[in-house]
Protein backbone atom coordinates (compact mmCIF):
# COMPACT_ATOMS: atom_id res chain seq x y z
CA UNK A 1 0.00 0.00 0.00
CA UNK A 2 2.82 2.43 0.74
CA UNK A 3 6.52 2.56 0.05
CA UNK A 4 7.82 4.07 3.28
CA UNK A 5 5.36 3.54 6.11
CA UNK A 6 7.95 4.38 8.77
CA UNK A 7 8.47 7.88 7.48
CA UNK A 8 4.74 8.33 6.78
CA UNK A 9 3.96 7.56 10.42
CA UNK A 10 6.14 10.58 11.30
CA UNK A 11 3.84 13.01 9.47
CA UNK A 12 0.50 11.21 9.93
CA UNK A 13 -0.63 13.20 12.96
CA UNK A 14 0.22 16.47 11.22
CA UNK A 15 -1.86 15.41 8.22
CA UNK A 16 -4.78 14.46 10.51
CA UNK A 17 -4.55 17.34 12.98
CA UNK A 18 -7.89 18.89 11.96
CA UNK A 19 -9.89 15.67 12.40
CA UNK A 20 -12.51 16.42 15.11
CA UNK A 21 -12.05 13.21 17.10
CA UNK A 22 -13.75 14.66 20.19
CA UNK A 23 -16.94 15.20 18.17
CA UNK A 24 -16.70 11.70 16.72
CA UNK A 25 -16.65 10.27 20.23
CA UNK A 26 -20.05 11.80 21.01
CA UNK A 27 -21.74 9.58 18.43
CA UNK A 28 -19.61 6.57 19.36
CA UNK A 29 -20.63 7.03 23.01
CA UNK A 30 -24.29 7.22 22.08
CA UNK A 31 -24.16 4.10 19.93
CA UNK A 32 -22.17 2.10 22.49
CA UNK A 33 -24.84 2.96 25.09
CA UNK A 34 -22.58 2.67 28.19
CA UNK A 35 -20.89 -0.55 27.03
CA UNK A 36 -17.14 -0.21 27.25
CA UNK A 37 -15.29 -3.28 25.90
CA UNK A 38 -14.10 -2.27 22.43
CA UNK A 39 -12.02 -3.73 19.62
CA UNK A 40 -10.53 -1.01 17.41
CA UNK A 41 -9.40 -2.08 13.94
CA UNK A 42 -6.90 0.28 12.29
CA UNK A 43 -5.96 2.38 15.31
CA UNK A 44 -3.16 4.20 13.45
CA UNK A 45 -1.08 6.31 15.82
CA UNK A 46 -3.71 5.95 18.57
CA UNK A 47 -5.16 9.45 18.65
CA UNK A 48 -8.82 8.37 18.81
CA UNK A 49 -7.83 5.41 20.98
CA UNK A 50 -6.39 7.73 23.61
CA UNK A 51 -9.53 9.87 23.76
CA UNK A 52 -11.72 6.79 24.18
CA UNK A 53 -9.33 5.36 26.75
CA UNK A 54 -9.65 8.54 28.79
CA UNK A 55 -13.41 7.94 28.80
CA UNK A 56 -12.88 4.57 30.47
CA UNK A 57 -13.24 2.33 27.44
CA UNK A 58 -11.36 -0.96 27.65
CA UNK A 59 -9.75 -1.18 24.21
CA UNK A 60 -7.85 -3.74 22.20
CA UNK A 61 -6.26 -1.58 19.50
CA UNK A 62 -5.13 -3.30 16.30
CA UNK A 63 -3.18 -2.03 13.29
CA UNK A 64 -1.32 -3.72 10.45
CA UNK A 65 1.59 -1.24 10.51
CA UNK A 66 4.30 -1.82 13.10
CA UNK A 67 5.45 1.77 12.67
CA UNK A 68 2.00 3.18 13.38
CA UNK A 69 1.86 0.94 16.46
CA UNK A 70 5.20 2.33 17.66
CA UNK A 71 3.67 5.81 17.59
CA UNK A 72 0.50 4.50 19.26
CA UNK A 73 2.54 2.85 22.02
CA UNK A 74 4.24 6.16 22.79
CA UNK A 75 0.81 7.70 23.45
CA UNK A 76 -0.90 4.76 25.14
CA UNK A 77 1.73 2.94 27.19
CA UNK A 78 0.66 4.50 30.50
CA UNK A 79 -3.01 3.52 30.03
CA UNK A 80 -3.71 0.08 31.60
CA UNK A 81 -7.14 -0.14 29.98
CA UNK A 82 -5.61 -0.24 26.47
CA UNK A 83 -3.67 -3.04 24.82
CA UNK A 84 -2.22 -2.86 21.32
CA UNK A 85 -1.44 -5.63 18.86
CA UNK A 86 -0.51 -6.07 15.22
CA UNK A 87 -3.26 -7.44 13.01
CA UNK A 88 -5.03 -7.14 9.68
CA UNK A 89 -8.67 -6.02 9.65
CA UNK A 90 -9.40 -8.38 6.77
CA UNK A 91 -8.34 -11.54 8.56
CA UNK A 92 -7.99 -10.94 12.29
CA UNK A 93 -8.74 -13.72 14.76
CA UNK A 94 -9.11 -12.92 18.45
CA UNK A 95 -10.20 -15.40 21.10
CA UNK A 96 -12.40 -12.92 22.92
CA UNK A 97 -15.81 -11.28 22.61
CA UNK A 98 -16.39 -7.53 22.59
CA UNK A 99 -19.26 -5.11 23.11
CA UNK A 100 -18.20 -3.13 20.05
CA UNK A 101 -15.96 -3.12 17.01
CA UNK A 102 -14.77 0.29 15.82
CA UNK A 103 -12.95 1.19 12.61
CA UNK A 104 -12.49 4.82 11.61
CA UNK A 105 -10.52 7.14 9.33
CA UNK A 106 -11.16 5.33 6.02
CA UNK A 107 -9.80 1.95 7.12
CA UNK A 108 -12.58 0.25 5.13
CA UNK A 109 -11.64 2.22 1.99
CA UNK A 110 -8.26 0.50 2.08
CA UNK A 111 -10.00 -2.86 1.74
CA UNK A 112 -9.72 -2.98 -2.04
CA UNK A 113 -11.76 -6.12 -2.81
CA UNK A 114 -15.36 -6.91 -1.93
CA UNK A 115 -13.99 -10.09 -0.39
CA UNK A 116 -11.89 -7.94 1.98
CA UNK A 117 -14.96 -6.00 3.08
CA UNK A 118 -16.95 -9.20 3.54
CA UNK A 119 -14.21 -10.79 5.66
CA UNK A 120 -13.83 -7.70 7.82
CA UNK A 121 -17.56 -7.57 8.54
CA UNK A 122 -17.82 -11.34 9.07
CA UNK A 123 -14.87 -11.40 11.49
CA UNK A 124 -16.32 -8.43 13.34
CA UNK A 125 -19.67 -10.20 13.67
CA UNK A 126 -17.94 -13.28 15.10
CA UNK A 127 -16.15 -11.37 17.88
CA UNK A 128 -19.21 -9.38 19.01
CA UNK A 129 -21.27 -10.26 22.05
CA UNK A 130 -25.02 -10.58 21.60
CA UNK A 131 -26.34 -7.03 21.13
CA UNK A 132 -22.80 -5.88 20.37
CA UNK A 133 -22.38 -3.17 17.75
CA UNK A 134 -20.04 -2.45 14.87
CA UNK A 135 -19.24 1.18 14.05
CA UNK A 136 -17.16 2.08 11.01
CA UNK A 137 -16.77 4.88 8.51
CA UNK A 138 -15.67 5.32 4.93
CA UNK A 139 -15.11 8.21 2.59
CA UNK A 140 -18.10 8.35 0.27
CA UNK A 141 -18.08 7.31 -3.37
CA UNK A 142 -18.75 10.92 -4.34
CA UNK A 143 -15.81 12.21 -2.28
CA UNK A 144 -13.31 9.78 -3.78
CA UNK A 145 -14.53 10.21 -7.33
CA UNK A 146 -15.49 13.87 -7.53
CA UNK A 147 -13.66 15.70 -4.73
CA UNK A 148 -10.36 13.84 -4.53
CA UNK A 149 -10.27 12.02 -7.86
CA UNK A 150 -8.12 13.44 -10.67
CA UNK A 151 -7.12 16.42 -8.54
CA UNK A 152 -3.91 17.84 -7.09
CA UNK A 153 -3.75 19.42 -3.63
CA UNK A 154 -0.86 21.45 -2.24
CA UNK A 155 -0.58 22.52 1.39
CA UNK A 156 1.79 23.26 4.25
CA UNK A 157 1.31 22.27 7.88
CA UNK A 158 3.73 22.80 10.78
CA UNK A 159 6.85 22.95 8.63
CA UNK A 160 5.73 20.10 6.38
CA UNK A 161 5.00 21.02 2.76
CA UNK A 162 3.13 18.40 0.74
CA UNK A 163 1.56 17.76 -2.63
CA UNK A 164 -1.22 15.21 -3.09
CA UNK A 165 -1.85 13.90 -6.61
CA UNK A 166 -4.84 11.66 -7.30
CA UNK A 167 -6.22 9.57 -10.12
CA UNK A 168 -9.63 7.89 -10.04
CA UNK A 169 -10.00 4.62 -11.92
CA UNK A 170 -13.75 4.57 -12.57
CA UNK A 171 -13.72 1.10 -14.10
CA UNK A 172 -12.45 -0.43 -10.87
CA UNK A 173 -13.71 2.24 -8.42
CA UNK A 174 -10.17 2.85 -7.16
CA UNK A 175 -8.51 6.09 -6.10
CA UNK A 176 -4.74 6.04 -6.62
CA UNK A 177 -2.90 8.61 -4.52
CA UNK A 178 0.68 9.85 -4.55
CA UNK A 179 1.70 12.04 -1.64
CA UNK A 180 5.01 13.87 -1.51
CA UNK A 181 5.99 15.38 1.83
CA UNK A 182 8.89 17.76 2.30
CA UNK A 183 9.86 17.89 5.97
CA UNK A 184 12.01 20.84 7.02
CA UNK A 185 15.18 19.86 8.83
CA UNK A 186 17.37 22.87 9.64
CA UNK A 187 18.12 24.53 6.27
CA UNK A 188 17.08 21.55 4.14
CA UNK A 189 13.96 19.54 3.32
CA UNK A 190 13.69 15.75 3.54
CA UNK A 191 11.32 14.16 1.03
CA UNK A 192 8.86 11.41 2.01
CA UNK A 193 6.86 9.73 -0.75
CA UNK A 194 3.74 7.72 0.02
CA UNK A 195 1.60 5.81 -2.48
CA UNK A 196 -1.85 4.61 -1.46
CA UNK A 197 -4.98 3.15 -3.03
CA UNK A 198 -8.53 3.41 -1.70
CA UNK A 199 -11.68 1.77 -2.95
CA UNK A 200 -14.85 3.80 -3.44
CA UNK A 201 -17.76 1.80 -2.03
CA UNK A 202 -21.37 2.61 -2.73
CA UNK A 203 -23.71 2.62 0.25
CA UNK A 204 -25.85 -0.16 -1.17
CA UNK A 205 -22.81 -2.44 -1.51
CA UNK A 206 -21.96 -2.08 2.16
CA UNK A 207 -25.54 -2.47 3.38
CA UNK A 208 -25.91 -5.61 1.27
CA UNK A 209 -22.86 -7.17 2.93
CA UNK A 210 -24.08 -6.24 6.41
CA UNK A 211 -27.43 -7.89 5.71
CA UNK A 212 -25.79 -10.95 4.17
CA UNK A 213 -23.69 -11.55 7.28
CA UNK A 214 -26.69 -11.18 9.58
CA UNK A 215 -26.31 -7.74 11.13
CA UNK A 216 -29.49 -6.02 12.28
CA UNK A 217 -30.54 -2.45 13.01
CA UNK A 218 -28.34 -0.99 10.29
CA UNK A 219 -28.05 2.79 10.55
CA UNK A 220 -26.16 5.43 8.56
CA UNK A 221 -24.85 8.81 9.70
CA UNK A 222 -23.28 11.85 8.10
CA UNK A 223 -19.71 12.34 9.36
CA UNK A 224 -20.32 11.26 12.97
CA UNK A 225 -23.30 13.58 13.34
CA UNK A 226 -26.62 12.16 14.46
CA UNK A 227 -28.23 12.84 11.09
CA UNK A 228 -28.62 10.69 8.00
CA UNK A 229 -26.20 11.17 5.09
CA UNK A 230 -27.23 12.64 1.75
CA UNK A 231 -25.66 12.83 -1.71
CA UNK A 232 -23.27 15.57 -0.52
CA UNK A 233 -21.95 13.61 2.48
CA UNK A 234 -18.20 13.02 2.35
CA UNK A 235 -17.89 10.61 5.28
CA UNK A 236 -20.49 7.91 5.87
CA UNK A 237 -20.68 6.23 9.26
CA UNK A 238 -22.33 2.82 9.56
CA UNK A 239 -23.56 1.09 12.68
CA UNK A 240 -25.16 -2.34 12.98
CA UNK A 241 -25.84 -4.84 15.76
CA UNK A 242 -25.47 -8.54 16.34
CA UNK A 243 -28.80 -9.77 17.73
Amino acid sequence: MNINSYEFSEVYDILMKDVPYEKWVKLIDKLMNKKRDLLEIGCGTGELTKILGNKNYKITAVDSSENMLVKAYEKLRTMPNISIMKGDGRKFSIDKKFDGVLSSCDVVNYMLKKEDLHNFLKNSYEVLNKDGIIIFDLSSYSKLKNTLGNNIFINEEEGVFYSWENRFDERNDLLEMTLNFFVKEKSMYRRITEEQIQRAYKIEEVVKELNLIGFKDIRLFDNYKDVEPDEKSERIVFSAARR
